[in-house]
């Protein structure tokens, strides 16, 4: 991912949990423009992660308000796909930690047999889909045991 231009955009749903604890102030180190979305309890701790945006889940939709973004990353999973999807600008990026593994993950494991390919690959087609329709980019990250035999 090349981070860094002042006017890039990113969204991280839930970005006051675990996850968005760490990405909250890595994508703010790279320039970026950050949204993230909580409870209304959690806003304060959006402050004090130095997000530039908080959106109150229980009161709004953010993919309802939300552009052109640059990036989101995703630590919701497939249910939020297609809708996070609608969030990015053309040639945006959508970095999920959920959503499953795809084409693009299996072809980056050398040591995956054919057969596991064939299966992420198809697994990720709806995701992959989705994002080719609209001309943006997924990538997953998917935890795979690299110990276990093909």
């Amino acid at each position: 991912m090349s981070l860094g231009h002042q006017k890039e955009r990113s969204v991280i749903p839930g970005g006051t949990e675990g996850f968005g604890q760490i990405a909250v102030p890595y994508a703010k180190s790279q320039g970026l423009f950050v949204t993230v979305s909580g409870s209304g309890s959690a806003r304060a701790l959006s402050q004090r992660l130095e997000a530039d945006e908080f959106i109150d889940y229980t009161t709004q939709d953010y993919t309802d308000m939300l552009t052109d973004y640059d990036y989101v990353i995703d630590n919701r999973g497939a249910s939020e796909f297609s809708k996070q999807m609608k969030i990015l600008k053309p040639g945006g990026k959508l970095v999920s930690l959920n959503a499953g593994p795809n084409a693009r993950f299996a072809n980056q494991i050398a040591e995956l047999s054919t057969s596991k390919k064939i299966l992420f690959s198809l697994l990720g087609t709806p995701f992959d889909g989705v994002a080719k329709n609209g001309k943006r980019k997924v990538m997953t990250f998917y935890m795979y045991n690299r110990m276990v035999s093909n």
